[in-house]
C-alpha cells in the first residue's frame, strides 16, 4: 500500500502543515522508489523472457523469416514504387506480367523440393546429397518449362506475346527462371539446416542490389525492370553457396543425382509439388487474369496491393516454416510447438493488419493517386485473409510433419479453384474488389474446417 502516501499527498498536500509536507514528501519518494524498482524489476523478467525466447530455434528462426519477408516485401515495395515513378504503367504492367509468369514457371519446376528441403534436412545424414540433387533438378527444370511457356503464350497468355519478338528479352526470361527457382530453394535449405539467419543475409542482399540496379537499366523499359530484378537474384544465390558450406561439412555447389535421396523423398515431393502448385495458381495466374480481362494499367494496380498484402501472408508461412523444421526435428514437441506458434502469429500479424487498415491508403499512394483508388479495398480485405490464412497453414503443417499429404492436395485444390472461378466472374462485374470478395470467402471456409480439426487434435492430445 506504498502508493496511498503518493496518492494523498497529490489530493492534500497543497493544504497540508510544513511538518507533514516533509513527511508526506518523503513518503511520496519511497512509493516512487520502490513502484520503480518494481518495474524495473518486471521489466529486466520480460527481456530475460525473451532473450529465452528468442533462443529457442523455433522463434528464433520464425523471427529471422519474418525479418526476410518483411525485408523482401519492403524491398519489393521500394522497388516497385520506383518502378511506378520512373516507367509508364504499360511498362509496369508488362514487368509485372513478367515477373508472375516466372513465378509460374518455377512453381511447376520445384517439384515439392522446398518443402522437401524443410522436411527432411533437420535429419538427413547426407545434407549435402539432399541440397545438391533437389537444386539440380530445380535448376535444370525451370529453363525446360520457361521455353514451353514461350512457345505456347498464344494459347495461355496472349498478352505477353511480345517476349517473342523481342529476342534479347526472350533469353533473359529463359535464364532467370533457374535464378528464381534455385534462389528460393537455397532459402528452403537454410531453414530446413535451422539456420534461417543466413536466409535473411541473402534476402538482405537481393532486396538492397534491385534498387540500385534499377536506375542503371531504366532506358531499357520492361526489360530493364526484368534484368535488375534477376541480377538481384543471381547476387542472393552466389551468396548462398558462399555461406552454405559453413552449415554443411565439405558442401560444394555440384549437379548432383543420389537415387537414395530421391527414393526417399520422390512420394512426400510429388504430393508436395501437386499441392504448391494448386497452392501457387492464384497468386500467378491472377495479374494474367487481370491484365487479359481489364488491361494493363489495372494489372499494375492489382499487383501493388497483392504485394503489400503479401507480406501479411508471409508472417504465418515464415512461422509455420519454423514449425516444420522443429516439428521434423522433434516431432515429440509437435503439440505445443503448434500452440506457441498460434499465439507468436497472432501477436505480429494483427498490429500488421491494424497498420494496414490505419495506413494502407498513405502506401498506395507512393505509387501514385490511381493506385490507392483501385487497390485500397483489395488491400484491406486481403489483409483479414491472412487471419484465416493461419488456420489453414498450421493444419497443413501438421500434416507435413505426420506425411499426410492428401489433406493438404484437397485443401488447395479447393482454394485455387475457388479462387480462380470466382474471379473469373467477379472480375468484370466488380473488377478487383472481386478477387478480394472471392478470397475471403474461399479461405473462410477452409479455416472453419481445419480450425475444429486442429482443436480436436490438442484437446484430445493426438499431435
Amino acid at each position: 500500500m506504498l502508493f496511498l502516501p503518493l496518492l494523498a499527498f497529490t489530493l492534500l498536500g497543497a493544504n497540508l502543515p510544513k511538518a507533514n509536507t516533509h513527511f508526506y514528501s518523503s513518503s511520496v519518494l519511497l512509493s516512487l522508489g520502490y513502484l520503480l524498482g518494481k518495474a524495473r524489476m518486471k521489466l529486466n523478467l520480460g527481456i530475460k523472457r525473451l532473450k529465452n525466447a528468442v533462443r529457442e530455434p523455433l522463434y528464433k528462426n520464425s523471427l529471422f523469416l519474418i525479418l526476410s519477408s518483411g525485408l523482401a516485401s519492403l524491398g519489393g515495395y521500394v522497388f516497385w514504387l520506383l518502378v511506378a515513378r520512373f516507367y509508364d504503367a504499360n511498362e509496369v504492367g508488362q514487368a509485372t506480367a513478367l515477373v508472375s509468369a516466372l513465378g509460374l514457371v518455377s512453381a511447376f519446376s520445384k517439384f515439392g523440393l522446398d518443402s522437401t528441403l524443410t522436411r527432411y534436412l533437420p535429419r538427413a545424414e547426407d545434407q549435402a546429397g539432399v541440397i545438391n540433387s533437389c537444386l539440380t533438378i530445380g535448376g535444370l527444370s525451370p529453363l525446360l518449362l520457361a521455353v514451353l511457356f514461350i512457345a505456347g503464350l498464344s494459347f495461355w497468355s496472349p498478352a505477353l506475346l511480345f517476349i517473342q519478338k523481342d529476342i534479347a528479352l526472350l533469353l533473359l526470361f529463359i535464364i532467370s527462371a533457374p535464378l528464381y527457382s534455385i534462389s528460393n530453394l537455397l532459402g528452403n535449405a537454410f531453414v530446413g539446416i535451422r539456420s534461417a539467419k543466413f536466409s535473411f543475409i541473402t534476402g538482405l542482399i537481393s532486396g538492397l542490389a534491385k534498387i540500385p540496379l534499377l536506375f542503371a537499366f531504366v532506358s531499357l523499359g520492361s526489360r530493364g525492370i526484368l534484368i535488375s530484378w534477376s541480377l538481384a537474384l543471381l547476387g542472393a544465390v552466389v551468396a548462398a553457396f558462399v555461406l552454405l558450406p559453413r552449415l554443411v561439412s565439405k558442401y560444394r555447389p555440384l549437379p548432383t543425382f543420389k537415387k537414395q535421396v530421391i527414393n526417399e523423398i520422390r512420394h512426400y515431393s510429388l504430393g508436395i509439388y501437386i499441392a504448391g502448385i494448386f497452392d501457387s495458381l492464384p497468386g500467378l495466374l491472377l495479374p494474367l487474369l487481370v491484365i487479359n480481362l481489364l488491361g494493363e494499367e489495372m494489372s499494375a494496380y492489382f499487383f501493388m496491393a497483392w504485394a503489400l498484402a503479401g507480406f501479411l501472408s508471409s508472417i504465418s508461412a515464415a512461422t509455420t516454416a519454423s514449425l516444420l523444421a522443429e516439428g521434423s526435428y522433434e516431432p515429440s514437441k509437435l503439440r505445443g510447438d503448434v500452440i506457441r506458434t498460434f499465439k507468436f502469429t497472432f501477436v505480429i500479424l494483427i498490429p500488421a493488419i491494424v497498420v494496414v487498415f490505419v495506413l494502407g491508403d498513405r502506401l498506395l499512394l507512393f505509387f501514385g493517386r490511381e493506385y490507392s483508388e483501385n487497390g485500397l479495398d483489395l488491400l484491406k480485405i486481403l489483409a483479414l485473409s491472412s487471419i484465416l490464412g493461419i488456420v489453414v497453414q498450421v493444419y497443413e503443417t501438421i500434416m507435413k510433419v505426420q506425411l499426410g499429404i492428401r489433406p493438404i492436395v484437397a485443401i488447395r485444390v479447393f482454394i485455387a479453384i475457388g479462387t480462380i472461378a470466382g474471379s473469373y466472374i467477379l472480375i468484370p462485374r466488380l473488377g478487383l474488389l472481386g478477387i478480394g470478395i472471392v478470397c475471403i470467402s474461399t479461405y473462410g471456409i477452409m479455416a472453419v474446417i481445419l480450425g475444429w480439426l486442429i482443436i480436436q487434435k490438442i484437446i484430445r492430445r493426438r499431435v
